[in-house]
Order: structure tokens, then sequence, then C-alpha cells
């Protein structure tokens, strides 16, 4: 039996906790990613975050607004029964509802997981039941038909959200885009903000996943402070 204990370096638990290694060296405070997002949206805030073209046409979302969607996804998450430490499970190239489903998922206390696009329904299989996925965040029905093929032998999968393409058949617990970010409609501000406030910066919030050339793939987690480190905005 291996113990876990709270001041370890490392941890091969979802839901546990590494001691930060913080000297004078490092003077930066860990912080958590809603506290990183919420410092930059006080500096940028009317600024633009994210930007895509759609049907030749650029689309811009500021910061302000991309917090409030991520909020929105992360209420839906939670309406979807999101667990603590589950993963949600992103299929689809890089787009705002890519980062926008990322980021509300660790604002519900998930584990954001990325899917290489190539990979087969089987590597997709392992990668979703390794990761307790909850829910599954596809692109189009490409991704889609994928998931299909696997569902039934994924027993957390409470899920899949499709952000591109629209149904072209229905199916119990499969949601548009839209229709998704609708659903978090009655949870309210303070049922997300306990879990928002319950997270530290030395958990995980993040799954990347090898390519699996080599056999399965190989899940490593990054902990908010990582993600912090990582990815700042600069001042």
């Amino acid at each position: 039996m291996v113990l876990y204990l709270p001041e370890s370096l490392w941890t091969s638990f979802a839901d546990g906790r590494v001691r930060l290694r913080i000297d004078n060296s490092c003077p930066q405070t860990p912080i958590t990613v809603h506290q990183m997002f919420k410092e930059s949206l006080e500096k940028y805030g009317s600024l633009n975050a994210l930007a895509s073209k759609k049907n030749g046409k650029w689309e811009k979302i500021t910061f302000s607004e991309y917090y409030c969607l991520s909020r929105k996804a992360a209420k839906s998450f939670l309406k979807l029964g999101l667990e603590r430490f589950h993963s949600v499970a992103i299929l689809g190239f890089n787009s705002p509802e890519w980062f926008i489903s990322a980021v509300g998922a660790v604002f519900a206390g998930g584990i954001v997981t990325g899917i290489y696009t190539t990979n087969s329904p089987e590597a997709c299989h392992y990668i979703a039941h390794d990761s307790k996925t909850d829910i599954m965040v596809v692109e189009n029905q490409k991704q889609l038909d994928k998931i299909m093929q696997i569902w039934n032998r994924l027993p957390h999968l409470k899920a899949v959200v499709l952000y591109k393409d629209s149904i072209a058949e229905r199916h119990p617990n499969l949601y548009t885009m839209e229709e998704f970010l609708d659903l978090g409609g009655d949870v309210s501000d303070s049922t997300l903000d306990d879990v928002i406030n319950s997270q530290k910066p030395n958990q995980c919030c993040v799954l990347i996943y090898t390519s699996g050339t080599t056999g399965n793939p190989k899940g490593a987690m990054l902990s908010h402070d990582n993600i912090q480190h990582w990815w700042k905005v600069p001042a």
C-alpha cells in the first residue's frame, strides 16, 4: 500500500498535492488558474483575448467575455455532474470553444485533458478511461463518431458536447455548445465560487498525454502552479 505524504515533491494521485519549492530565487506567490485569470482580467479586461476566423470574418472575445463564458461553461459542467478531479476531455483543434471548455473545466474543479485529433477510437478510449472523463467536448462529426463507438465502455462519461457541427442524429446527453452553455443557468455563483475557492496551487488541473507510440499513452499531471509559470501573461 502506498501512503500519500502531503509534503512530498511528487504524487501520482489526481486528487493529491505536492510540496512547492519556494525560495528567494522564486519570489512569485503560487496562485491558482482562477487567481491568475482574475489578475489578467484586472489588467486587460477590455482587450481581446481570443480571435478566430469564421466564414472569412474575424470574431474576437475580450478577457472579460472570456472569463464570463468560462464561468458559464463551469456551471454547465457542474450541472452535468463533473466530479472533483475527474476529467473534461477535449478532442479538437484550437478554437475559442476549446479554451472556454478548458478554463471552465478547471474553474469547476475538474482536470482538463486534451486528446490528439488523430487518435483512433481505441486511443481515445484509453485516455478517457484513464483520466475518468465525465464530459467529452468534441469538435465535429468526425470526432463525435469516434466517441459514439466507445461511449458504452466509458463508465464515467455522462455527456458529450459538439462545438462546431450541428447534431445530425440526436442521442441522450449529447449537446451542441449553445445548448451546453445554457444548462448551468440555475447553478448559483456562490456554488461555483465555493468550488473555485477550494482549489489550491499545488493541485492537479491539467493532464497531458503522450502520443502513445511506444505503448499506451502516458499522462503527465500539471498543477495550477505549473500553469502559472508556463502561461504567465506579461505585465
